[in-house]
């Protein structure tokens, strides 16, 4: 089966680098064939510690930014946590 990840070999995806550090058969009960999923190591964005991650070329191109100490679901990786919005205060009517 013909992958887009080849051991060694490194990619960008916004901003992050990724390095295909493997590959893992494994037997689709759903699509009923053998799928080749790579295993790949990147850069925790928040803490910076090394993690990894898997992809198979029959998924839509989503990789994890997080390890599993940081991960936050539906969270920007560049939001500025801990600043809170300040409520405006509206002049009265006199």
């Amino acid at each position: 089966m013909m992958t887009h990840w080849i051991v060694g070999f490194t990619r960008m995806y916004h901003g992050q680098e990724y390095l295909c550090v493997g590959y893992r058969n494994y037997f689709s009960q759903r699509q009923g064939r053998d799928i080749t999923i790579a295993i790949i190591e990147s850069q925790c964005a928040d803490c910076g510690a090394t993690f990894q991650c898997t992809h198979a070329d029959t998924e839509k191109l989503q990789l994890r930014r997080r390890c599993d100490n940081c991960k936050a679901k539906g969270v920007p990786v560049d939001s500025k946590r801990g600043r809170k919005r300040r409520a405006r205060v509206r002049a009265e009517a006199v």
